[in-house]
């Protein structure tokens, strides 16, 4: 992007930051002979002196909005391709059996839904299809997810990593997509239906509750798509690559992706490539939406039954009516002049849509494409296709109009289109940022202060942005122009290269890379997996390092360069975070105080991850209040027009599958081996949005956890001469909010003891220690302890239990 200095004149690129901070680790560990290649001295290490004068986190208002250069080859109207972009990302038509992109990211992007939400860790290696056991039992399909079972890593003291682990297990919250089919047909335009057709898995070996189906879900959390157009990359793994191939998510990584391109009015189309260099001035950079956009619609979890292809979904679509079944709200921001209301639908076709939205060369043609068994395309004149060929909606059809057989690239770049309109830069902390100092309060400003220097979060959530994965700190920095990989020093203290803004934190273990070149456990490599029909590293520093690599050379990286990629995954950016419940790739974190724990103990894995594990990840020693401080900040980074769904983040109506009617154990039938699903209504909305916000996941934020004892005062009454101690008396603790907290408990006399010392208190039930005294060899009187129960930053902690002994003769 142009012209971000002059809008930031004191923001720099985090990785030299970091690169800074890793100088000084190697000054004071005395590392001299750590070599360094000269493509690494290149990166130019910062001087130190300068780490206390730039601050690169700013207003997001300071950053335009990333776009493919080369936009204008492809879109004509861009308030069209808008429209077209929102109705598609919202349309329930789309999936095969009524999913739509917005039945993940209904939610300020994301997903609240908690019940059929697990997967046990499809990504594992090995990979895992078993279901952990949670709270009484429960778990593994249809499971209703509660505030106990999180996080997904429960230790016995949530300050120390090393502590006894209560529960732990690799499964993975996420988003509950479509049935196990496989695919036949689309239904017939005639048909009024927008189910597809094809033959059901019986049972799906993993997704099924006593033999019954209910839906897949997918093996990530789903995260945002709300200012997900500044990433470089999307998805966790960075697999939506920058470069748009106009075919599926993997850009370069896939060198036979074509789409067809009419070159004249009226001539034969022709296949060519976006991402060879053949074609520079139809090559699409900054475009990872796109590339994100298209994986979805096809994915066997997510939207598709297995098998269809982007050329049957364009003749399942561009006929219809978009938004046939949904209201649409008469003042939407982008569809209201469309609007049907108070009926179901848009006023208009997709086909028309896409002749208003796109250049006539990517969709206007009288020639067929005929899509061969090799995947090949061969053009024909429209007299030599029989009329029944472009009306077979079958798994078998391989005869298509431009319009269908460029599906994949019209809807990526339309999706990207609306996507990039979904920018949340009106937080409270973008206002204090733009000089507004009443913005935040100071508590706030505390935790910001907290966020920039002590909690180390700017480090990896940097810029702008909050995330170091952004365009503007990989493509457009301003101290160093490109900078894909970074060079830095490892948690284990070595140096290594790997991909800018994605980071090991030692959430989940991964072993990685095997000095014998095999792979070890990890229960999921992230940005370290390989992808495609050459198999190729997602890791954009492995991709650099191959002799041979089909991507762009950007940087070079030597053969003997270590590089870390395994479990690494991008940075998110922050804003309306609070909204965006459960966090992590995981998503095995409720809430963001659990966030705040885990990094302030230094992560759970990290011993396990070492290899890979990014260098700041090593406990904080955060104060109390400099916890809540933090959270409060990172709650200031909601965009209230997020929170209550105003322009541009109103959408059409939608109905969203919500679990099976049933639990885990047993669940109704329709008959044909399908579960009956509940439905979600998400209501749509106009553009000045809802009256009142919706419920976030599990109602988080949640109540906060509240700490309880039962006896403020206790008294024991012993004889200094008799044999036996008097009984014990039982101090019950509790958690009167949600979630958990730790405490501990400690008097200060040595007649006082206890059965326990400290524990983890979930909501229910309350947790016993049994006081005890011994008044063996004390005089006769009256002795009282204090005895004090604690609970680091939480609600009325510490409690104080006065225990009073009377000593008789």
């Amino acid at each position: 992007m142009k012209g971000t200095t002059s809008l930031q004149p004191r923001r720099m690129k985090m990785t030299t930051i970091r690169m800074a901070v890793a100088f000084l680790a190697v000054a004071v560990l005395g590392a001299v002979g750590i070599a360094i290649n000269q493509d690494a001295q290149a990166q130019s290490f910062m001087p130190p002196d300068l780490l206390h004068v730039i601050d690169p986190l700013s207003s997001l208002k300071s950053i335009p909005v990333p776009e493919p250069r080369n936009i204008a080859r492809y879109i004509k109207d861009r308030n069209a391709a808008i429209a077209l972009g929102k109705a598609l990302f919202w349309d329930m038509a789309v999936g095969s059996d009524g999913q739509s992109c917005g039945s993940c990211h209904f939610h300020a992007g994301a997903d609240s839904r908690s019940k059929n939400q697990l997967n046990p860790g499809f990504r594992a290696v090995p990979s895992d299809n078993t279901f952990s056991k949670f709270s009484r039992n429960g778990g593994g399909p249809n499971y209703q997810l509660k505030a106990a079972d999180f996080p997904f890593h429960q230790l016995a003291d949530v300050n120390n990593q090393n502590s006894a682990v209560v529960f732990d297990t690799n499964d993975i919250s996420s988003s509950a997509g479509v049935f196990n089919f496989a695919f036949t047909a689309v239904a017939p335009l005639a048909a009024n239906s927008a189910t597809d057709i094809g033959t059901m898995a019986s049972p799906d070996p993993v997704f099924n509750v006593g033999g019954i189906n209910v839906r897949g879900v997918e093996p990530r959390n789903t995260p945002t798509m709300i200012n997900a157009v500044f990433n470089h990359r999307n998805f966790w793994d960075g697999r939506a690559r920058a470069e748009f191939n106009g075919v599926n998510p993997i850009g370069q990584l896939d060198p036979a992706a074509k789409v067809a391109h009419v070159p004249a009015l009226g001539a034969q189309p022709e296949m060519i490539s976006l991402i060879d260099g053949s074609h520079p001035d139809l090559a699409l950079d900054n475009a990872s939406l796109a590339s994100q956009a298209v994986g979805p619609p096809l994915s066997n979890l997510e939207m598709s039954f297995n098998g269809r292809n982007f050329a049957i979904l364009g003749r399942k679509l561009v006929s219809r009516r978009p938004l046939a079944q949904q209201l649409v709200a008469s003042d939407d921001s982008s569809l209201g002049l469309l609007s049907r209301w108070p009926v179901q639908g848009l006023n208009t076709t997709y086909r028309d849509m896409i002749a208003a939205a796109f250049q006539n060369e990517w969709w206007d043609s009288a020639w067929m494409a005929q899509i061969n068994p090799d995947n090949s395309v061969t053009f024909m004149p429209s007299g030599t296709v029989a009329v029944s060929a472009l009306s077979n909606t079958s798994a078998s059809a391989n005869q298509f109009q431009l319009i269908e057989s460029n599906f994949s690239l019209i809807w990526g770049l339309a999706l990207q289109e609306y996507m990039a309109t979904l920018v949340s830069d009106d937080s409270r902390v973008d206002r204090f940022l733009e000089g507004h100092l009443n913005a935040l309060t100071a508590q706030e400003q505390l935790g910001m202060d907290v966020f920039r220097h002590k909690g180390r979060c700017i480090r990896c959530h940097g810029g702008p942005e909050t995330t170091n994965a952004s365009v503007s700190n990989i493509v457009d920095g301003l101290i160093i122009p490109a900078e894909l990989l970074e060079h830095m020093f490892m948690g284990d203290g070595n140096f290594a290269v790997y991909d800018n803004g994605f980071y090991n934190t030692g959430m989940r273990p991964c072993a990685g890379l095997q000095p014998n070149g095999q792979q070890g456990s990890c229960d999921d490599l992230g940005v370290g997996a390989s992808i495609g029909p050459l198999n190729l590293p997602l890791s954009n520093a492995r991709l650099q390092q191959m002799p041979n690599s089909p991507v762009t050379r950007v940087e070079f990286v030597g053969p003997t360069n270590r590089i870390v990629a395994d479990g690494a995954f991008k940075t998110p950016g922050l804003r309306n975070v609070e909204l965006t419940a459960p966090y992590f790739h995981n998503g095995g974190m409720l809430t963001l105080e659990q966030v705040v724990e885990f990094y302030n103990r230094g992560g759970d894995f990290a011993n396990f991850n070492m290899n890979n594990l990014d260098l700041d990840i090593t406990p904080l020693n955060l104060t109390a209040d400099e916890k809540v401080a933090l959270v409060a900040f990172l709650k200031a980074l909601t965009d209230e027009r997020v929170r209550y769904e105003q322009a541009p983040f109103d959408h059409p109506e939608l109905f969203v599958s919500n679990g099976a009617i049933g639990d885990q154990k047993r669940v109704l039938s329709d008959g044909t081996g399908k579960a009956i699903m509940d439905t979600l209504h998400v209501p749509q909305t106009g553009k000045g949005g809802r009256t009142a916000p919706a419920v976030n996941f599990l109602h988080t934020p949640l109540v906060p956890p509240v700490l309880w004892a039962s006896n403020p005062t206790m008294i024991f009454t012993a004889s200094a001469s008799a044999a036996t101690k008097p009984a014990g008396q039982v101090l019950n603790i509790r958690n009167l909010g949600e979630g958990q907290l730790s405490w501990t408990l400690a008097g200060t006399q040595p007649w006082l003891s206890f059965t326990r010392t400290s524990g983890v208190a979930p909501a229910s039930p309350a947790q016993d220690t049994t006081l005890s005294v011994s008044a063996s060899g004390m005089a006769p009187g009256s002795y009282v302890d204090t005895v004090t129960i604690t609970a680091p930053g939480i609600k009325n902690s510490p409690i104080q239990i006065t225990v009073r002994l009377v000593v008789k003769p």
